[in-house]
């Protein structure tokens, strides 16, 4: 059995988790100690008190420390895990009471401020030389500052009750372990066949970047390579084609410059001018997008991999990751706010999870350069549901 003091401490300070869970997967010793630490320190000793182990007060890696070093099993952990799902699901649904139909209720959202920064409409007004007396101060406030907080506290409220709402769904489903605690870059555990694999559950948008490099081509890579797939650099993306259509008609025209203008934007300009030909432009690259969407979906390991390729620096992990996209179909908008359609998704949830197994499992090979500390050849296990719809 590997050292606890070097499992611990190795587990704390990984970004690689599921590199981690591979390396100490003989006698699946990384799975038994995932499970024991997705307990808290109550529920370790109460499960040590069921198998009538003896164990001694400390503190929660202390606890954790006996536990693993007892002849516990992993059965055993999954049986006391499952003996307190009922509780989970009830403490759930008391904490959740009402908000299924305040969601179902909410009318129209947007998403909220770039990265969630309030301060940053606050000191734009505040360094506003143009502001000559405090009238066009109040006036600026109420008009200006209010609907935007207004509006990203209305997205912030809709978008984590959402995200709690979803991730009930999976808890109350036969096939996952519930987290008892929480444990960095897992949300739960999937059994899968005869396996048991850690998951953390991402919800997020389709981006526009990927619609890019999708529009592009994406070929698959053979099985030596780093990566699963590499670009097509001989195809156009998505924005190209538009800019290329704008920058020829631009001065024809008279359109503004597109610098900083979003393909929404620059699709909307295109419109205005209600000329045959670019209205039927336009037409084909919405058609391109909703193609797109619909092709997505027989093709998420490709969007899969482009998220793990292209994830931030700051927030990077190699974890195992069960996806949850969302894409408008008739829009070039961040389709977060499909979220709201809670019983699809259950329903999306629950038919991913009564079919799984490990042949519907991706495996994701990516090669990540983004962050020199972070700098190599990672690989992850991946799964995914698309949820489309129209704006």
């Amino acid at each position: 059995m590997i050292n606890f003091d070097k499992l611990y401490t190795e587990f704390e300070k990984t970004i690689d988790i599921s590199g981690f869970t591979n390396k100490y997967s003989e006698n699946n010793c990384s799975i038994r100690f995932l499970l024991l630490r997705s307990l808290d320190k109550p529920h370790l000793i109460e499960l040590m008190g069921l198998k009538k182990h003896s164990i001694t007060n400390g503190d929660f890696k202390n606890i954790l420390k006996q536990a693993y070093n007892s002849s516990t099993t992993i059965e055993d952990i999954l049986s006391y895990i499952e003996s307190k799902r009922t509780i989970i699901d009830n403490e759930r649904k008391k904490a959740e009471e009402g908000l299924y139909n305040i969601i179902n209720n909410y009318g129209s959202v947007n998403c909220g401020l770039r990265n969630d920064k309030v301060d940053d409409i606050v000191k734009d007004l505040v360094r506003d030389k143009s502001i000559k007396s405090i009238d066009m101060l109040l006036n600026r406030i109420d008009k200006d500052i209010i609907p935007k907080i207004r509006n990203y506290i209305l997205w912030s409220f809709y978008n984590q009750t959402t995200n709690d709402l979803i991730e009930h769904y999976f808890i109350k489903h036969s096939k996952i372990i519930p987290t008892l605690r929480k444990i960095h870059h897992i949300d739960f555990f999937i059994k899968i066949d005869n396996n048991i694999i850690p998951f953390d559950l991402k919800i997020t948008h389709v981006a526009e970047d990927f619609f890019d490099l999708y529009s592009k081509g994406l070929i698959e890579n053979d099985e030596n390579s780093s990566d699963s797939y590499s670009i097509n650099e001989n195809g156009e993306s998505e924005i190209e084609i538009i800019k290329s259509y704008y920058k020829k008609n631009k001065q024809i025209m008279s359109l503004p410059n597109y610098g900083g203008l979003s393909r929404k934007e620059l699709l909307d300009i295109l419109s205005s001018r209600h000329d045959e030909k670019t209205l039927n432009f336009v037409k084909s690259i919405y058609d391109l997008r909703r193609n797109s969407v619909e092709k997505i979906g027989s093709e998420l390991k490709k969007l899969e991999w482009w998220n793990y390729k292209y994830q931030g620096e700051r927030l990077f992990s190699n974890n195992n990751r069960l996806f949850i996209f969302l894409a408008y179909t008739n829009a070039f908008e961040d389709g977060r706010p499909l979220k709201g359609k809670l019983d699809v998704i259950e329903s999306a949830v629950n038919d991913l999870l009564n079919s799984i197994n490990v042949n519907k499992i991706n495996t994701i090979k990516y090669h990540y350069d983004k962050d020199p500390s972070k700098v190599g050849n990672y690989s992850a296990k991946s799964v995914s549901i698309l949820i489309k719809g129209e704006k």
